[in-house]
């Protein structure tokens, strides 16, 4: 996720801030939707239950970062936890 490269407004930038962007674009592009986020890493963590408040689920998105919880992938617990 640290990797440089996608290239925005002739800036290089990392995975992570790419996938905050299709985020924030898809929490926006539904205001009467509930949704949740949760981050894929070596656990899953819930990073914010079903809500109608997209204001506070864009600051939880934000929050995400590479390392706040162990390396690795546990794409199934991050489902079962969805």
């Amino acid at each position: 996720m640290q990797a440089l490269d996608f290239e925005i407004d002739g800036q290089r930038i990392n995975r992570i801030e790419v996938v905050k962007r299709v985020v924030s674009r898809f929490i926006d592009e539904r205001p009467n939707d509930r949704i949740g986020l949760n981050s894929v890493r070596r656990r899953a963590l819930l990073v914010s239950p079903l809500t109608l408040d997209h204001d506070w689920l864009l600051q939880n998105l934000e929050r995400v970062n590479i390392g706040a919880v162990d390396d690795g992938t546990a794409i199934g617990s991050a489902i079962a936890s969805a």
